[in-house]
């Protein structure tokens, strides 16, 4: 068989696929001009007419000479000489709190490793965003796929209905009630190993920190941050759990720059100025800890001297170049995730009659860094 290649258009033909597919590209409307698609993907011309003219062949697309390309209707979509293997289509599905853009950012840092691997193996991954309005995908209506990787809040009658059917494989979020396999991405024990950690370290008043109070992620590190203070006879005081929930802007929460740092001034001043502060301080993340540091220069503390500091972060330390990399923090394997994810899909398809459930956990990587101090009680 011939070894099917990664190309330098794959990544434009693969989200082109998904927008045409999800509906986000209304039908019978033209797509970007070839320059708008240069532009987009930093690809050259002959890369982008190649993935149009394999969209074309899967009759997803059109062109018509003078005039643009074209989104086929799904009414006009069943083309004799498809490229598409339906059952070698593996899909992954996005559900809220993702919002597109969200989707869009993560399936660009998390997933070419996979889509390579699916390529190798001459299959590949769809991946599709699924907002609370948004209609059923039609791949999804007609069932033409070998297995399903989802991720968010699902709706139970949505699952029952259109996942649950197929082999599939949830990632967090984890339902009971779900009949299926599970990743977990190990969150919770972020949390809970950094408050061991500084304890270890001989600290005692511990404190946690997140602008995103009401998203899954921000409640499953606040919960392993109990867990730990409880397991450990740590006093949990409520003016410690510094939470709250920053303001949207539609779908997008206000401000997502890595670049700038967050004002978190007014949320620390009232608990590092008191007289019995926290000695240290575990944060959502290391954006959140790269924004503590700068409200507790401004309050006269200094990182580690006066107040040790733990974060996180799940992508490359290559992306989070604007992001001072000397953080104390541990390491949310999300890559391995998604590829784990698919190994355990693979499983499942080639054992139909299997009906073992199971959890797999990835636990996060600890890396020392450089912001937390040992204190003698």
């Amino acid at each position: 068989m011939t070894e099917k290649k990664f190309h330098v258009y794959t990544c434009m033909e693969d989200e082109l696929r998904r927008l045409i597919v999800s509906g986000l590209l209304p039908e019978s409307k033209p797509i970007w001009s070839e320059s708008v698609l240069m532009a987009k993907y930093g690809i050259g011309r002959n890369a982008v007419r190649a993935a149009i003219s394999n969209l074309e062949a899967e009759g997803l697309l059109k062109r018509v000479h003078g005039s643009g390309t074209f989104v086929v209707p799904q009414i006009q979509r069943k083309h004799p000489h498809s490229s598409r293997k339906k059952g070698k289509t593996i899909l992954y599905l996005s559900f809220p709190p993702y919002s597109e853009k969200t989707f869009q950012l993560n399936t660009v840092t998390y997933f070419q490793d996979m889509s390579f691997l699916l390529k190798q193996g001459g299959q590949e991954i769809l991946m599709l965003h699924i907002g609370k309005t948004d209609p059923v995908p039609e791949i999804l209506q007609k069932g033409h796929f070998a297995g399903i990787i989802f991720e968010g809040n699902v709706d139970p009658d949505f699952y029952e209905r259109y996942i649950q059917p197929h082999p599939c494989v949830g990632i967090d979020f984890i339902n009971p009630d779900f009949h299926c396999s599970w990743i977990d991405s190990g969150k919770f024990n972020v949390c809970e190993s950094a408050v061991k950690y500084l304890y270890r370290n001989g600290h005692r008043r511990i404190a946690f920190l997140t602008d995103e109070s009401r998203t899954w992620a921000a409640e499953e590190l606040l919960r392993g941050y109990r867990s730990a203070m409880n397991e450990l006879g740590l006093k949990i005081r409520p003016e410690w759990e510094i939470c709250w929930m920053r303001f949207p802007e539609g779908e997008e929460l206000k401000n997502e720059s890595v670049i700038r740092p967050r004002d978190f001034y007014d949320y620390l001043e009232p608990v590092f100025t008191s007289h019995t502060r926290p000695t240290a301080l575990v944060c959502y993340d290391n954006w959140r800890a790269f924004s503590a540091v700068e409200a507790l220069e401004k309050l006269g503390l200094k990182v580690p001297d006066d107040i040790s500091i733990i974060g996180s972060y799940t992508r490359s330390k290559d992306f989070d170049s604007g992001i001072d990399c000397s953080f104390t923090c541990y390491h949310i394997r999300m890559k391995e995730v998604y590829l784990e994810s698919y190994h355990l899909l693979s499983e499942l398809i080639g054992r139909r009659a299997c009906t073992t459930e199971k959890i797999i956990r990835l636990m996060p990587i600890f890396s020392p860094g450089k912001t937390v101090k040992t204190i003698n009680n």
